[in-house]
């Protein structure tokens, strides 16, 4: 994605020491698609000094009322210069990056005060651990790269040249000015005149750096009970600070300033006391936000005070009890397998969960659904996504439209799930199957299937590449689903391995399914047999049974009963539990040399098949996905038609390990890069945002440095290994930093507004220097370059420019 670097330029001339201000504006989006607009206020700061003024810039100006008296000020000489910089002047100045960066090199070779070295270098970054995610699994056309061997980090990535930087002389740099703190004692007027100025000045132009408020934003519930005590606290040693006032500022409907038990408009929502506790107020409507501000010796310091309307106020009440009903319900699954938790999960859901369309907005929420057990498909789907995310399953929800009436259709929400590295879908709307008489049960045509396993009708906005889309689990809990000429077969073997005589036999499939002749030559070729027809027992047709629009049945009458059915071989097995060196969850299967047995002749309960492989005295049946951690007790079953096996024993315990989850932390270096730290080699990471989703990349150090990211999460795991099966996954959700640019001036040859969470640098050169203070002095000609700084799970914000 483009990032847009915002641009202030303001210059600095011999006759004006001025600024010009503009306000940006920040939108949100909510998880329930609500949006709250944040008004717009245009500031404009038309300042001026006078040259003499101009003469004295490094003064500090103390007294307000001299910085209101410079507003009448009109420079002695070249009045042609003298119009001031408001916003709409502003913006049209604003100049590319391309040409503010000639600019800045230009006056930087031409400033006698700096000694300028441009460094042509060609060196390239030690790449040994570093990545760009150029792999998200994004499109159709796509292929997955998580078995390619390049997908390792080290020394696969093309490093493109530096570009050439620009090194100063320290001297250059700005002072970060750090005043001595005098006690000042002004008056009431006085004060409310400063705390006025904020908005042509900035919210920190009378603070100090020994002091800060503990909390400069809270949050609180519109009820006239929830409160908030506030403290001013040493910057050195946390030590709460007495004697401090506190003033609510407003700026609608009118610009004031209150004390505490002053009287205030209606359209203010909070109270102070005097010692700081502040109050929300109830009201309707959408949230606000109010300034606290504290003084203490003449100094002030600014704290944002949002309050929740009745409707917030419920929304957050439901958003948190749902997270704990979530926990609860899941609680007793935290030790099953992925594939048995999202099941438990679904049949929680289609259970428990009734369909209602009220049009009411509570009906389209997570907590409608696992607290009021009631909702709409919205509902459905983000219970179950509130579900899985407790019990650490990756999945997103999913859009696309359903048949309605009159050819219509409507949107429909449900979700995708990942299990083993694979995405399924999963539709507990429509999962929920309801009777006549109110009762409901859980049917499982909509539990882990596929795209073209959809009935006729509805459409889908698949982000994914269809490679990705699960085969293993596919209508797993479907008895008879057949979809190959592998599942066709298998399921005719344990049929006439349990009934040799029976006349008739039916398969289930996707409701796509149209080559009928493979059911009736796999019949023909297992069973020596023709069938007469394929019909449907309860109509008397031949046309196929459709349950539920994803899944038909297909019966077939045989013309006889089949003779290649009939018990001919008696045989005793052996299977007894195995270990190599590539697993520790095998079953041994000992058969006689001219014994076939495949995929369609074993079955097992608990666990899923892997793979078999044969070996000199039998097959190696190697399992995976055990219903649970920690000790499971596996079945097995071996059919054959005309075979009758006597096992020596069908039951087996093994006992399922998983690795540690990991705890990696990743450290901001800029707005779209950082380092994962805390790994090891015995993991991999990959990267999410939206649906764009990375494919899992090996980890071959203890840091990996990570390109192009931008606001996402980074998921960790710990590989499986002889032992123990994958860890549960570790998320970490980035922030990205915001700078709040209407803060950032110049004024009185000063940058004002930074403070200790940002950064600055000259534009070109590489290094960027923490902020300890308020305000930058001593401002040489050039481009500065200011930001959030990146910190842990953070990246920086992006940054502004002020050209001096």
């Amino acid at each position: 994605m483009r990032k847009k670097n915002k641009i202030f330029k303001i210059c600095l001339l011999p006759s004006i020491s001025l600024l010009g201000i503009s306000l940006f504006t920040i939108s949100c989006n909510y998880e329930n698609n609500k949006k709250d607009n944040i008004s717009k206020k245009t500031l404009d700061s038309k300042i001026q000094s006078s040259s003499q003024e101009t003469k004295n810039n490094n003064q500090t100006q103390n007294n307000f009322s001299d910085v209101i008296d410079q507003k009448n000020k009109l420079p002695e000489s070249k009045p042609e210069e003298k119009k001031p910089l408001v916003d709409s002047e502003l913006s049209s100045q604003k100049i590319t990056p391309e040409k503010n960066q000639n600019i800045s090199l230009e006056k930087l070779k031409k400033d006698h005060s700096l000694k300028t070295e441009i460094e042509d270098s060609k060196k390239l970054k030690d790449s040994s651990t570093e990545t760009t995610d150029t792999n998200p699994i994004k499109l159709d056309n796509q292929k997955n790269s998580e078995n390619n061997p390049d997908n390792k980090i080290s020394n696969q990535v093309e490093i493109p040249k530096e570009i050439p930087k620009v090194t100063v002389n320290p001297s250059f740099y700005p002072t970060q000015r750090n005043d001595e703190f005098k006690e000042q004692n002004f008056s009431y007027d006085e004060i409310k005149k400063r705390i006025l100025s904020a908005k042509e000045l900035s919210s920190n132009y009378y603070s100090h750096p020994n002091f800060r408020l503990k909390e400069n934003f809270v949050t609180l519930k519109g009820d006239n009970k929830d409160s908030k005590q506030l403290e001013l606290v040493s910057s050195i040693n946390n030590e709460k600070i007495k004697d401090v006032k506190w003033y609510i500022r407003t700026s609608y409907p009118t610009d004031e300033v209150y004390k505490p038990g002053d009287s205030t408009p209606e359209e203010v929502k909070i109270e102070i006391s005097n010692d700081g506790k502040v109050i929300g107020k109830e009201y309707d409507g959408n949230d606000k936000t109010f300034e606290i501000w504290a003084e203490y010796k003449g100094y002030l310091f600014k704290a944002l005070v949002r309050v929740l309307s009745k409707t917030e106020i419920i929304n957050e009440y439901e958003t948190v009890e749902a997270f704990k009903k979530a926990k609860e319900i899941a609680a007793e699954w935290k030790h099953l397998s992925h594939y048995q938790k999202a099941l438990k999960a679904y049949e929680w859901m289609t259970s428990n969960v009734r369909y209602r369309d009220d049009d009411r907005i509570d009906d389209y929420t997570a907590y409608s659904a696992l607290v009021k057990f009631e909702g709409v498909c919205t509902a459905y789907s983000k219970g179950y996504k509130m579900l899985l995310d407790e019990l650490g399953i990756t999945s997103f929800l999913i859009y696309g439209r359903i048949p309605y009436s009159n050819g219509k259709t409507i949107s429909h929400v449900w979700n995708l799930v990942e299990i083993e590295g694979k995405w399924y879908h999963v539709d507990c709307t429509w999962g929920a199957k309801k009777f006549e008489d109110g009762s409901q049960t859980t049917i499982y045509e909509y539990f882990l299937i596929k795209d073209e396993d959809f009935a006729k009708g509805r459409t889908i906005n698949n982000p994914l590449d269809l490679s990705l889309i699960g085969d293993k689990y596919r209508f797993s809990k479907i008895d008879r689903f057949v979809a190959t000429n592998k599942d066709i077969e298998r399921h005719i073997e344990k049929w006439y391995s349990q009934q040799p005589e029976h006349p008739w036999i039916n398969f289930r499939t996707y409701h796509k399914f149209n080559k009928d002749y493979e059911f009736e030559n796999a019949i023909f070729k297992k069973l020596g047999v023709r069938h007469k027809n394929h019909y449907d027992s309860a109509y008397g047709n031949s046309s196929p049974v459709w349950i539920n629009e994803n899944v038909k049945i297909y019966s077939y009458i045989l013309e006889n009963i089949p003779t290649k059915t009939k018990i001919k071989n008696h045989l005793n097995l052996t299977v007894e539990k195995f270990q190599n060196n590539k697993s520790l969850n095998i079953l041994k299967i000992k058969t006689p040399s001219d014994l076939e047995l495949g995929f369609e002749n074993i079955w097992i309960q608990n666990a899923f098949i892997d793979r078999i492989e044969k070996t000199d005295d039998g097959y190696l049946v190697y399992l995976t996905n055990f219903d649970k951690i920690g000790k499971n007790l596996i079945h097995i079953e071996i059919f054959k038609i005309a075979h009758k096996f006597n096992l020596n024993k069908k039951s087996f315990e093994f006992e399922i390990k998983q690795q540690q989850k990991p705890n990696a932390f990743f450290i901001g270096t800029s707005k779209n890069s950082g380092i994962l730290k805390n790994v090891d080699n015995t993991m991999q990471y990959r990267t999410w945002k939206n649906d764009i989703i990375s494919s899992w990349k090996d980890i071959d150090s203890s840091e990996v440095k990570i390109n192009n990211i931008d606001v996402t999460n980074i998921q960790i795991r710990k590989k499986s290994n002889i032992t123990h099966i994958d860890s549960e996954i570790q998320v970490i959700n980035l922030v990205k930093n915001n700078l709040i640019e209407k803060e950032i001036k110049v004024y009185n040859h000063e940058i004002i507004g930074v403070n200790q969470e940002m950064q600055y640098r000259l534009k070109d050169t590489e290094n960027w220097i923490n902020i300890n203070t308020y305000r930058l002095s001593n401002l040489k000609s050039g481009t500065y370059e200011i930001r959030v700084k990146p910190g842990k799970n953070s990246l920086a914000s992006d940054s502004i420019e002020i050209n001096i």
